[in-house]
């Protein structure tokens, strides 16, 4: 053996950048080497990707469409191409064909070409050590070797190879030689370390060796190529791959069958394979074939395929197998090992305390707190009614109750390091994102990397209308300055971002983007919605993060939640609600043996069900078995194994429903920061393990999730589609549990089951559901489940070796829902995991077995995982013990007696199937035994009396009580104690009374109906009479019997009229009487008599009722209750006066109930009828001050006619019932106007309301509030009242609520428009510009609550800001001051206009006017003029009056409404600063000195000036000037010329000219025409600029217009001249 030393170790350079790329094809042949003269049968392969040095070259398993031993052979590998061939070991130089023994087949006789069409798939990777970007390690390297394996020569010769990696188990090995030295056949194997050929490579290194099977023993050296990877699935560079090991020696040869192998997952289409053999049990040597469908979306099928050089048969031993799966015809990514290190951080921002985030530090891999700025531009706010969430496909992200909000703007709002510098080479954030507000272009928000500078570093967020309005496109991903862009955002809508930054070299030169993606928590990421990449963005690493926002402005905000970071996009989408539902069944299939259907709720697709049974009274071997698991339903059932006959006892069976999965699919869901992450996935396989059956094996698994420890790996059979028989009528066969074994942090084996049972075969793919989850982990999934789970120690044994418990680390209130499996097999016998013990803090489990081969059932010692899921709980808290005929019984008869089963409040309900809860009566007085308990009256459940004063009960399911008889010959008062295996007794603390004592006496009074049987009186309504139809109508009477002395009941007073009975009533619960609270009784048919009524427990005062009693010892009962509670009716009789030998007795307890809720506010103006924006204003909306706080009051009243609702309980007689008391009665409002597209109902301040005793019936909330502008009504949803119903009752309108005041914001950046292009002049009138678009303010006003939120419902006829002024001041704000004076001139009243008042989103906008028909602004001229002024930027600041902000309900002092920014109830103006947009230039005009002859015209040219740099210089950016003859003028020099202004005129130009670039153009000066001969002298041209000329007074210089000097015919040639000078100015 040899030692080799591999040049990849050069490779282990950690460099934190993209390195190199692999990919993967396909190649058909239909020619083999040396069938094909000339060597056509080589193809050429060019390479897709890029390598810098020759890469390996995996290729095969060929497919299978010629049954002849065939193979591949690769050579000439270089960088950019390879050429491969398929050949046949029966063309090999080394066979001879006529040698003895040769059994090679010839191809198909006159075939052309000779065989039919094969495919190879092929696998290039670049010898190296390397990583994908998930972390799983790969390597590839190249052995040459002259060393041959072969069935002929050595069986074991071959060279070491040690990986660079290290695996923590064993990886995938792949091999095939790369160089053709020899031309003759040769393959090649890997087998185990040491030369080791019946094991497969270790973690640590493998044996290699060129393979020459039965051909050959020797050949020349020839270059191996090697690839290993760790096994797993997941993606790379956005394509799905697995990679699989065998977990045992289970694919055999070729005529022994074909063998399923593999669990691809992912894949949509069929994807590239290259599998590789990994021992050498069969010394005939080997190399893999696919075979039957060869190649699925979900497996392989393979062989091993032999030479028949020298025999023809292609049998013998099973070999260990590897393979490799990729998206087919894909390029993958590789980086350099060590570069690639998984983490992930979240902040959900919930354990804040609200206002800035600075100082918060909670979360996962994080170094330390954030800083943020402050509460002005940042801050942690409570979003509980209106959280963050995102949904897709059935799955959600939820960002809980707390987000994090920017609504100002900096650079670094809020920073944060991470806990470690990150260079992974793929890094993805992801966020829940909401932007509220007004778009404007370029409003911007982002999360950094590292640098907050703009174009510095990656980052990605909201840049709205591509930043410059180009387009609609609001969310940005960027590498520098390179932004691009994807989805129009709407406001206030929830969007779920994801961002990718990868290295493309050695920076993050590359960013993706997706908006609401789908694939949430997949192995496979779906393609971006946008990419770009940049040469270098010059971001290496990074620790830091951060938030940048610009231009926010207003009522803008930026609200994120749910943000991660990390290097796998599974774990930044995962979705963090595990829906789950879970249940304890009661299954029989002895009486019912039928499959039975399990109905889901919420689901969007089907979740993995796993199940339990438990050994509850049953020794018998079972197991849950569950199939047609949907979205909406499942079967499940529990079966019986072979030899037993199926059908079932009752047993309990617990089950779980998680997650939503499709097939092949592999999903992450998000736990929580400690636990990590749960897995879900479903499995198609057919392996099994088994005792007594041939072909057991094992289905070597990975993790999508990463665990640091061995995880809790639950599964299940999902799937019923190989039973024989018909299950639970029948055993089901084949029998199919599930296996789990070899549980690490990495990976595990899986199989089904079939334990020592030999019945029935697996014909086609069982579904495996699996859910894992990180062993401790507990908290809460679903709706508040609670969860824990954990492995438990090995330590589980037989069913026959009793019952295994361990503990819970959670407190749960009930015993759980358990799931568990075992995670071992260290039994041969297989076996399954049953409950034998439940209670809240611990389960007990153990190992059942099958008796088809014997009928043991005991187990060594296994390792179980465990899933506790808080039960649907019964809610049941304790039992009332009722007498529905009444607390007295005659000796005579059987008393009635009711169990019922409550809840903490008193409501009854079922408790748990097979609670059995046991009755003792005794003596009320000494406790000693009495009573015997007889019959049972009502209920379905087991009940075994004892003949003496005990009994039991047992509980069906779906019952709340059950009545039984009890009896007691002698007078004696009797309590009833309880107790039940739950943990449960009577309740026994008043009220109310639900444990009191029957008294049994010789002679009673009792409450019959008209035939004499005993009757309970039934709730009545407060008010109302027993006899009037309607609830509570009863027809009773008050019968007296007595006990003869012989335990016969006779009557006691047949036929007695007018006898005065003594009555009262007691209030049991509230147990004290309200005064007035007196029951009226009917008097011999007459009238009601008032009865006294007594406090609970204390029955002493009576009232006489005269009563008729019939020949049935019978009276009539009528009576009312104008009060509610729950009360007893007491009566007595003398029989022997004054003696006190009593007839005496006590109905039952019943309720009287309200008769409905009046729910009122009874404040002034509260009542708005006409619902619309006319009514008075009642208060302001918002809480927390006292023009918002209102009193809102709910109580019980009396009865007065049928069908009374709502508000009729607040008119006419209804009387308030004192005694009413009632917890937690719900809260709701609604809106009743305005109503319209945008409106919202707001929140109302106090949702629950508890009347108690000291409210004598009326409870009040007296700061009751509401969020929003509006009429509402207020609806009090009462629970039940001692175990009664009351209907829910509303509000009759209440309004009209306003805002409490208003903000105002600027919604643009105002800007003036130049008087002329570029400038203007001073002293000359300026607007705001109006070109393109208006650049005039726009206000917005945002009506608020007292709390600072919107008021949405502001607008239509509840829109109370008229508009119709808006005054305003402006001064000019430059520093320092210019020597001009700003001249504003504006109609307080006019230049704006109102808009937004009719939509309902609660803000308006003032809007003025741009142009000329706007508000006008000059800076007037230094007064004296003759001090020019440098040019200077309009700066001008407007303060808007505070009276154009106060709408028609303001009324100070009692109710402000207007502008209030600091909400101290001021009103205030509203100030803009910094208002610019136009130069302003200190101008004249000047005209030129001229002259000619008299006999010519003279054009006399003028210019445009302005003062800059110290001096007059032409405006060239004046094209506005104009000028005509009309406005120009001629005067008199001198009265000593020959020329007066009348011999001449200017002629020109006639129409309207435009000066160019300041200047008159030749053609176009002033022309003053030709005065004639003899016409000398000067004039003086004028050219009026003021109003009665061309009115543009701001060229005129210190108020006088331009002039020049034209001079006709006082030259004559070259005489001595004097020149006229111009003065300057």
């Amino acid at each position: 053996m040899r030692a080799i030393v591999l040049f990849v170790l050069a490779s282990l350079e950690l460099a934190p950048a993209l390195a190199e790329e692999f990919e993967t094809g396909s190649v058909t042949f239909n020619r083999t080497i040396d069938s094909s003269p000339g060597n056509t049968a080589w193809q050429t392969v060019n390479l897709q990707a890029t390598y810098t040095a020759t890469p390996v070259v995996i290729a095969g398993p060929l497919t299978h469409d010629n049954d002849h031993s065939l193979s591949v052979r690769i050579r000439n590998v270089t960088t950019t191409s390879f050429e491969i061939a398929m050949t046949s070991p029966c063309d090999s130089v080394d066979a001879d064909p006529n040698a003895a023994g040769n059994a090679c087949p010839p191809p198909a006789p006159g075939a052309s070409p000779p065989w039919n069409i094969e495919t190879v798939r092929y696998l290039v990777v670049p010898a190296g050590v390397w990583q994908f970007a998930d972390g799983t390690r790969i390597e590839a390297g190249i052995v040459n070797t002259s060393a041959v394996r072969s069935g002929i020569g050595s069986s074991n010769a071959g060279d070491s190879v040690t990986f660079q990696h290290s695996y923590t188990g064993r990886p995938v090995v792949l091999h095939s030689v790369n160089s053709t030295n020899d031309a003759a056949w040769i393959t090649s194997s890997v087998f185990g370390p040491g030369n080791n050929v019946g094991s497969p490579p270790d973690s640590n290194s493998f044996t290699i060796a060129l393979e020459g099977a039965e051909v050959t023993s020797t050949h020349v050296a020839e270059d191996i190529g090697w690839v290993a990877i760790e096994p797993g699935s997941g993606s790379n560079n956005g394509h799905p791959y697995t990679a699989g090991v065998s977990s045992a020696a289970d694919t055999d040869r070729h005529d022994d069958g074909c063998f399923t192998q593999g669990s691809l997952i992912g894949f949509s289409a069929t994807p590239d394979v290259v599998a590789g053999h990994n021992s050498i049990n069969g010394t005939n040597g080997g190399w893999p074939r696919f075979c039957n469908a060869g190649i699925t979306t979900g497996n392989i099928h393979v062989h091993i395929d032999e030479d028949q050089v020298n025999d023809s048969e292609r049998t013998g031993v099973p070999e260990e197998t590897s393979w490799f799966a990729f998206e087919a015809d894909s390029i993958g990514e590789l980086f350099s090992a060590g570069s690639i290190s998984p983490f992930f951080a979240r902040e959900t921002f919930e354990a804040y305390a609200l206002g800035s985030v600075a100082g918060g530090n909670a979360g996962a891999f994080w170094a330390g707190a954030w800083t943020g700025v402050g509460s002005s531009v940042e801050s942690v706010i409570d979003v509980s009614g209106n959280p963050l969430v995102y949904t897709n496909n059935g799955d959600t992200i939820d960002g809980g109750e707390r987000a994090f909000e920017v609504s100002g703007n900096s650079n670094n709002a809020a920073t944060r390091d991470l806990a470690k510098t990150i260079s992974d080479p793929v890094v993805y954030v992801s966020m829940l994102i909401r932007f509220d507000g007004i778009q404007n272009n370029n409003d911007f928000f982002a999360l950094w990397f590292e640098n907050s500078g703009f174009g510095s570093s990656p980052n990605f967020g909201i840049k709205m209308n591509r930043g410059d309005g180009s387009g609609p496109e609001d969310f940005f991903v960027r590498t520098t300055t390179n932004s691009v862009y994807s989805t129009d955002l709407v406001n206030g809508q929830t969007y779920f971002i994801v961002a990718r930054i990868r290295k493309n070299g050695s920076n993050y030169d590359q960013a993706s983007l997706w908006v609401n993606p789908s694939n949430l928590g997949n192995a496979a990421v779906p393609a971006a919605d946008v990419q770009t990449m940049v040469s270098s963005s010059g971001l290496l690493s990074f620790d830091t993060i951060g938030f940048r926002s610009v231009n926010l402005s207003g009522a803008d905000s930026v609200t994120i939640d749910e943000l991660r970071i990390g290097t796998s996009w599974a774990e930044v989408t995962a979705p963090n609600e595990l829906h789950v539902q879970r249940a304890r069944l009661q299954i029989d299939t002895l009486s019912n043996p039928v499959v039975q259907s399990e109905t889901l709720t919420g689901f969007d697709h089907p979740p993995v069900v796993l199940a339990t049974v438990s050994t509850d009274r049953t020794d018998t071997p079972a197991a849950a078995r569950i199939r047609n698991v949907t979205q909406s339903s499942f079967g499940v059932t529990v079966v019986e194994p072979p030899t037993d006959d199926g059908p079932h006892v009752p047993v309990e069976v617990d089950y779980v429903a998680l997650g939503e999965i499709e097939a092949g699919e592999q999903k992450l869901y998000l736990l929580d920061d400690a636990d990590g992450f749960a897995e879900l996935r479903r499995h198609d396989t057919q392996t099994f393990q088994a005792k007594l059956l041939g072909g057991s094996g094992w289905d070597a698994m990975s993790y999508l999730a990463r665990f640091s420890q061995a995880p809790v790996v639950l599964a299940g059979v999902q799937s019923m589609r190989n039973d024989a028989g018909n299950p639970p009528q029948d055993p089901s066969v084949p029998w199919l549990e599930t296996a789990v074994a070899s549980v690490t942090d990495t990976n595990y084996l899986l199989a089904m089951e079939r334990a020592e049972t030999t019945a029935g075969a697996i014909l086609v793919d069982e579904t495996i559901g699996l859910a894992i989850l990180p062993d401790g982990s507990r908290g809460a999934v679903g709706n508040g489940i609670i969860y824990e789970a954990l492995r438990s120690g090995d330590a589980i044994a037989g069913f026959n070796n009793g019952c295994f418990t361990t503990a819970f680390s959670s407190s749960f209130s009930d015993p759980p829902v358990v799931i568990a499996n075992r995670n071992t097999r260290d039994g041969g016998d297989g076996g399954w995991i049953r409950r034998c013990s439940i209670s809240s803090s611990a389960v007990g489990l153990t190992v059942d077995e099958d008796q088809d081969a014997d009928g043991e059932r005991s187990h060594t010692t296994e390792a179980a995982a465990i899933l506790a899921l808080s039960n649907v709980s019964s809610g049941a808290d304790h039992y009332a013990v009722e007498f529905p005929s009444g607390t007295t019984a005659v000796t005579c008869a059987p008393a009635t007696v009711r169990i019922t089963a409550h809840d903490s409040g008193h409501n009854p309900l079922s408790p748990p199937a097979f609670t059995v809860v046991t009755l003792t009566s005794v003596n009320a007085a000494n406790l000693a035994a009495a009573g015997v308990w007889g019959n049972r009256l009502s209920g379905s459940g087991t009940w075994l009396p004892g003949g003496d004063n005990t009994a039991s009960y047992t509980w069906p399911g779906g019952e709340a009580s059950f009545e039984v008889e009890l009896m007691q010959t002698s007078p004696l008062a009797i309590n009833i104690n309880l107790s039940d295996t739950l943990g449960l007794s009577e309740f026994s603390t008043p009220p109310p009374i639900e444990d009191g004592d029957i008294e049994f006496r010789s002679a009673i009074f009792r409450v019959v109906d008209s035939s004499v049987s005993p009757v309970s009186i039934t709730t009545k309504l407060s008010g109302k009479r027993s006899d009037t139809a309607g609830i509570g109508n009863q027809t009773l009477f008050l019968q007296a019997i007595r006990d003869d002395g012989n335990q016969q009941c006779v009557g006691a007073l047949q036929n007695q009229a007018g006898t005065p009975v003594e009555m009262a009533s007691e209030c049991n619960n509230p147990v004290q009487c309200e005064a007035g609270s007196q029951a009226g009784v009917l008097n011999n048919g007459s009238s009601l008599v008032a009865v006294d009524a007594n406090d609970n427990g204390a029955v002493l005062a009576f009232s006489t009722v005269n009563l008729d009693f019939d020949a049935d010892s019978k009276a009539p009962l009528i009576f009312e209750y104008p009060d509610a509670g729950q009360i007893t009716l007491h009566a007595r009789f003398d029989l022997d006066p004054p003696n006190g030998d009593y007839v005496q007795g006590a109905s039952n307890a019943f309720v009287v109930k309200p008769a409905g809720l009046c729910v009122e506010s009874t404040d002034p103006d509260s009542d708005c009828a006409g619902a619309d924006g006319s009514c008075s204003v009642f208060r302001k909306a918002g809480s927390g001050t006292v023009e918002n706080a209102f009193n809102l009051t709910v109580r019980g009243v009396t009865w007065e006619s049928a069908g009374e609702t709502d508000t009729q309980f607040c008119s006419g007689s209804n009387v308030t019932t004192p005694n009413f008391e009632l917890s937690n009665i719900a809260l709701a409002h609604a809106l009743v106007a305005p109503l319209g597209a945008g409106t919202q109902p707001g929140a109302l301040g106090v949702t629950a309301l508890d009347i108690v005793d000291a409210d004598n019936g009326t409870g009040t909330v007296a700061n009751q509030s509401l969020s929003e502008v509006g009429v509402f009504t207020v609806t009090a949803t009462p629970p039940a009242y001692l175990g009664e119903s009351l209907a829910a009752s509303t509000s009759a309108n209440i309004g009209r609520f306003i805002p409490d005041r208003f903000n105002v914001t600027m919604q643009n950046t105002p800007a003036f428009g130049d008087a002329c292009t570029g400038f203007t002049y001073q002293d000359q009138p300026f607007y705001y510009n109006d070109t393109p678009s208006s650049e005039a303010p726009v206000l917005a006003i945002t009506a608020l609550n007292s709390n600072g939120a919107t008021t949405v419902n502001y607008g239509g006829d509840f829109w109370k800001l008229s508009g119709g002024v808006l005054s305003r001041d402006y001064s000019d704000g430059s520093a320092p001051a210019p020597a001009a004076t700003l001249s504003p001139t504006t109609s307080q009243s006019g230049n704006f206009t109102l808009g937004g008042e009719t939509d309902f989103d609660g803000v308006g906008t003032f809007t003025l006017t741009a142009g000329s028909g706007g508000d006008t602004f000059m800076y007037q001229k230094a007064v004296p003029e003759d001090t020019p002024e440098e040019p200077f930027v309009a700066d001008v600041d407007v303060d808007f009056a505070a009276g154009g902000f106060q709408d028609s309900d303001h009324n100070p002092p009692a109710r402000t409404v207007c502008y209030d920014s600091d909400n101290d109830n001021s009103c205030e103006d509203f100030t803009y600063t910094g208002i610019t947009g136009t130069e302003l230039r200190w101008g004249r005009m000047v005209i030129n000195n001229n002259q000619t002859s008299e006999l010519l015209s003279l054009p006399v040219p003028l210019r445009t000036e302005y003062f800059s740099g110290g001096i007059f210089t032409t405006n060239v950016d004046d094209n506005c000037t104009t000028y005509q003859s009309a406005e120009a003028s001629l005067s008199e020099v001198s009265p000593a010329d020959n020329l007066a202004p009348g011999d001449t005129s200017v002629t020109g130009p006639v129409a309207t000219t435009t000066v160019v670039n300041g200047v008159s153009t030749p053609g176009n000066h002033l022309t003053v025409g030709a005065p004639g001969a003899g016409k000398t002298g000067s004039l003086d041209l004028i050219l009026d600029l003021g109003a009665g000329g061309s009115d543009q007074p701001w060229l005129q210089f210190d108020g006088a217009n331009p002039s020049g000097r034209v001079t006709f015919g006082i030259f004559s040639g070259p005489e001595n001249l004097i020149y006229i000078r111009e003065p300057w100015n």
